[in-house]
């Protein structure tokens, strides 16, 4: 493959050109562009490979690599040594300035893919453990660990380090730091409520909907569903999707996007179904659609998916309602 900025040599002794770049990781990474999101994991693997044989610092060719695999050993070691390669090249704590290498955002990909591993292993000890190594190299955390680590410190029970993760100034403000706050304070404010309490809630609202009585019991919940919303129009549409796991995340998550709400409650959705009054209270909050203007081209295809999902999701509860209703009537 020919770069436009490589640095071709005029003539070799035997009089013909040399269109390669002299920089072996500069050809591993052009060697990458052959790459689709519609390929095989074979083709994806035989191509992070070919592109490792040239060079191994190719931390990009990592993680295609990684993104074929399944098996969690197999993951974890092949992180485990892209990270060590990775360390060799980017010493910590990395250097304050604002461009980043492909190389650089390819490491800090690497230390949130292997957090991640231990996470869906709910190994949450080593998975804080890589994730901080990962924000101790770069705290300005441009791949969003701290996403991936206050899920962690939920699931272990630390709450007050989650909460104080929340309120850092690099991730206050993001949508996963909106959410978790809002989980914490159902933990911190609400009682436990045991599916028989859930049962009778609906003679303790007097016709109101559940959301009135929950605003009268505290102030403080609608600000969290504001700051969600505000975060992230799109948020509740993939939230309340029961099948959220199903559509495949895209490699490109820019903030306030579709993309940005389909990780989130990909991640947040398990640990709030758990609690069956969150979820109905977000079922129930006066949600914004955004508006035309903040639609892009790349959340139309996530937004037909999720509503085909939840369409499919719904026909299923209908067909499931009329079942048990012809059994307790007919049969």
């Amino acid at each position: 493959m020919i770069r436009r900025d490589s640095t071709a040599q005029s003539m070799s002794n035997n009089d013909t050109f040399d269109f390669f770049h002299s920089d072996p990781l500069i050809r591993a990474q052009d060697l990458l562009q052959e790459s689709r999101p519609k390929d095989s994991h074979l083709k994806k693997r035989s191509l992070a490979k070919r592109s490792l044989e040239i060079s191994s610092q190719c931390l990009d060719a990592w993680l295609l690599l990684l993104s074929t695999y399944s098996q969690f050993p197999q993951s974890r070691d092949a992180c485990i040594e892209a990270l060590t390669i990775a360390e060799s090249l980017y010493p910590s704590p990395r250097p304050t300035t604002d461009t980043y290498s492909p190389n650089e955002l390819a490491m800090l990909e690497i230390y949130k893919h292997l957090g991640t591993l231990y996470y869906n292993q709910e190994d949450y000890t080593e998975a804080i453990q890589w994730l901080k190594k990962g924000l101790d190299h770069d705290p300005a955390d441009p791949r969003q660990l701290r996403s991936v680590l206050v899920l962690c410190y939920l699931y272990a029970n630390k709450h007050d380090d989650a909460e104080r993760l929340c309120h850092h100034e690099a991730f206050e403000k993001s949508l996963s730091s909106r959410v978790s706050q809002a989980y914490l304070h159902f933990l911190k404010e609400l009682p436990d409520w045991t599916p028989d309490q859930m049962d009778e809630i609906p003679e303790l609202l007097f016709g109101r909907s559940l959301w009135q009585w929950m605003h009268e019991r505290s102030n403080s919940m609608k600000r969290h569903f504001r700051a969600i919303n505000h975060a992230n129009p799109f948020f509740a549409a993939f939230m309340l999707n029961p099948e959220c796991h199903a559509i495949e995340l895209p490699t490109d998550r820019p903030a306030r996007h579709a993309a940005e709400a389909l990780e989130v409650a990909q991640l947040h959705q398990a640990l709030w179904s758990e609690e069956e009054l969150p979820m109905k209270l977000l079922e129930e909050y006066p949600w914004e659609n955004p508006i035309k203007k903040e639609i892009i081209a790349a959340d139309k295809p996530l937004l037909k998916k999720t509503i085909k999902l939840l369409e499919s999701h719904r026909d299923q509860r209908r067909s499931e309602a009329e079942r048990a209703h012809l059994e307790d009537h007919f049969y």
